[in-house]
């Protein structure tokens, strides 16, 4: 008994990593399909549908109805797990339709999984032939997150200048410059106008007294005899040795007495 159970241990737990294995594949083979793309070339009504995750066999391309149902399945030219070409019925008519396609899996289609497995179908609406008027707009979706900072674009051309800004405060006086070189001498200027005469100054000392003047010529004898008392007489003494003159002024004229 004891030697089985190290044996019953062993295959329990190989039990359980087979399973684990198969659960993590099954997972990651069973990633849905997804379609990117959807192009029409109308001339040969080949239906171009790019996406991810087709698988490589061969799968169901079909066209569904609003409900749900299916309204027919396309002949497919070719397929692979990114790219599928298939076709439109000849008696279909242009207008708007949902594509759906089913990964095939284990050689089979298995459109029984459609109700069912959501991992395994995807579908897009496309339209073919000419297409209708726009349609009015929908709602406003929710605003998307931030995206991030671009990179800086290029410098754009300056703009005209604008107009003149108001006078700002007077400023804080600056520190005194250092002294220039003395420039050269300048022309001489024009000879000004005269100036108004001074006043006349004080009389100044008296000089010294002048040397004799030299002697005169001798005067004539009166021969008549004046009345001297009879006239306003002026008179200068002059200390002369030997000689008097005395000088008077009458209305007759001048007379001169030499003594």
């Amino acid at each position: 008994m004891m030697t089985q159970k190290p044996h019953h241990r062993f295959v329990t737990a190989a039990a359980v990593g087979i399973l684990l294995f198969a659960s993590v594949s099954r997972v990651f083979a069973e990633q849905p399909p997804e379609i990117v793309h959807v192009d029409v070339d109308a001339p040969t009504r080949a239906v171009l549908v790019e996406g991810h995750r087709f698988g490589n066999r061969t799968g169901y391309a079909l066209l569904q109805g609003s409900s749900g149902t299916v309204l027919a399945q396309l002949t497919t030219g070719s397929w692979t797990d990114d790219f599928i070409v298939a076709f439109l019925p000849p008696q279909l008519q242009p207008g708007t339709y949902r594509l759906t396609i089913v990964k095939g899996r284990n050689g089979k289609a298995g459109l029984e999984r459609l109700d069912k497995a959501d991992n395994y179908a995807d579908e897009i609406d496309f339209t073919w032939g000419a297409q209708g008027p726009a349609g009015p707009a929908g709602p406003r979706g929710l605003a998307g997150p931030k995206g991030d900072p671009g990179t800086v674009g290029p410098a754009g051309v300056a703009g005209p200048a604008g107009p003149a800004g108001p006078v700002g405060p007077k400023g804080d006086p600056g520190a005194q410059g250092v002294a220039g070189p003395v420039g050269p001498q300048g022309p001489q200027g024009a000879t000004g106008s005269v100036g108004p005469t001074g006043a006349i100054g004080p009389i100044g000392p008296a000089g010294p007294q002048g040397a004799a003047g030299a002697q005169g010529p001798a005067g004539t004898v009166l021969n008549t005899t004046q009345q001297l008392l009879a006239f306003n007489m002026t008179s200068t003494l002059q200390t002369i040795p030997g000689n008097v003159t005395f000088t008077t002024n009458d209305p007759a004229g001048t007379t001169n007495v030499h003594i």
